[in-house]
């Protein structure tokens, strides 16, 4: 054999290598969008699920808050899981139980199965996140980890695109039951895809457990009590956690309502506005990664976006805008909410390598909470201005009461304000750690 021949062989091992990586990581990513799609697909079907299972808007809250409790409750096992059994398994198990509560949903007769379904959905959740980034750090090469962790959160977030108007224009076809058994069928074609292509390592991949190492005898309460013990994981994880209320509070769950019923939009329109939150982030997470490497400060773009958007929900709230102009504030409204990932790099770099993992957990845990709480509160806020009024079995709210409830949102910006202003700045030293930490900041 020639040597131009076995250089033709190389490059084409080299190919198929890169093929597998990409296709691999790809897949993983499609359980991650099926995932933002299930957090995010109530906010499309809450009329319908208020009509069928006969809801007030604080029991609506309940049930979707269902899917955050169980993430909350699930990140650190998940963490230790992924740490101790193969990726592909847990994986397919995950999304098989997705898509199991994803079906559950619409065959329910009570309210007490569709939770069950709901929780179900947010367990999965939790492996999908972490395990994008796990097969991302054993597929690729140093120089590309970054790249692949951030087109598995575009992927990933761009559910939230694909269950507003697509979602909406399906369950206008087909009915949401029916909507929601396709949904559900689509969680088990991802889990077979998952099962006959995801692989946990290449050939060559050697296991590298000197982390692991470094953490088991710290043991895993004493790391948690450890990472517990320092403000400025508090305080990142609160900032985050506000940061991310756009998501979890209208484009979760109640942005369509209160379009609808409070601003006059239809159902489609709605769709269309609440998805441009999704967009935005998509946008504004990488890019205010960018700006604070161009300026070098992560504290900088928080504090001047926790600015921004407090200025951008009082418009939204309290301005009667045409359908364009509110379009554009929704946008920026997620573009903005963007620098809640300059918060994880900050966490990275001011914990030591053996309570990284874990401090990073305890952030997740705070934003996931923080979103279920504010699930809750908006409906019971928006509860006490209601007057009764029912309209083909889902209760009627006027715009000052979606106003009133919606005022949290201000409130919360202004205290992620404070939060960034006592936030230190502990900007990376390399490049390499600014990308990985940015990278994973978003919907765990």
């Amino acid at each position: 054999m020639t040597a131009m021949d076995e250089a033709k062989i190389t490059k084409k091992k080299r190919a198929y290598s890169n093929f597998s990586s990409w296709s691999i990581c790809f897949v993983a990513s499609l359980f991650f969008f099926y995932e933002i799609v299930q957090l995010t697909v109530f906010n499309t079907i809450s009329g319908d699920l208020t009509r069928t299972f006969s809801l007030s808007t604080l029991q609506l809250s309940r049930l979707s808050a269902c899917y955050l409790y169980a993430c909350a409750a699930f990140l650190l096992p998940a963490g230790l899981l992924l740490d101790r059994f193969s990726t592909k398994k847990l994986l397919a198990i995950a999304c098989g139980l997705c898509a199991i509560g994803t079906g559950l949903i619409p065959t329910a007769s009570t309210v007490e199965v569709a939770t069950l379904g709901r929780i179900l959905t947010g367990i999965g959740n939790t492996i999908a996140f972490l395990g994008c980034m796990r097969l991302a750090t054993r597929w690729f090469p140093a120089n590309k980890i970054a790249l692949a962790m951030s087109l598995s959160v575009t992927i990933g977030m761009s559910g939230g695109i694909f269950s507003q108007t697509p979602f909406a224009l399906l369950v206008k076809i087909t009915g949401w039951q029916q909507a929601m058994f396709i949904n559900a069928a689509i969680g088990g074609i991802i889990t077979l895809l998952i099962i006959f292509i995801v692989k946990d390592t290449p050939a060559s991949h050697t296991p590298q457990n000197s982390h692991i190492n470094r953490i088991i005898p710290t043991g895993f309460f004493e790391s948690l009590k450890k990472a517990s013990s320092k403000s400025q994981n508090w305080l990142c994880g609160l900032y985050t956690g506000l940061l991310n209320l756009p998501v979890m509070m209208i484009g979760a769950l109640w942005g369509n309502l209160y379009l609808t019923q409070g601003r006059g939009f239809s159902a489609m329109q709605a769709g269309n506005i609440t998805s441009l939150i999704f967009l935005g982030l998509i946008i504004g997470a990488p890019l205010m990664g960018w700006i604070s490497d161009k300026i070098n400060s992560r504290r900088k773009p928080m504090l001047i976006s926790s600015c921004a958007i407090f200025l951008v929900i009082l418009a939204i709230i309290y301005l009667s805008l045409p359908t364009a102009a509110l379009s554009v504030l929704f946008f920026l409204f997620g573009v903005l909410s963007g620098s809640q990932v300059l918060s994880y790099p900050i966490v990275s770099k001011s914990n030591p390598p053996h309570l990284e993992s874990t401090s990073l957990a305890l952030v997740a845990i705070i934003v996931n909470m923080g979103g279920a709480v504010s699930q809750l509160l908006f409906g019971w806020l928006v509860n006490l201005k209601w007057d009764g009024l029912m309209e083909n079995g889902i209760p009627i709210h006027t715009l000052s009461a979606y106003q009133f409830a919606l005022i949290m949102l201000p409130l919360a910006f202004l205290i992620s304000l404070l939060a960034a202003a006592l936030i230190h700045d502990a900007y990376p030293r390399s490049s390499s750690e600014i990308d990985y930490a940015s990278t994973t900041g978003i919907a765990s």
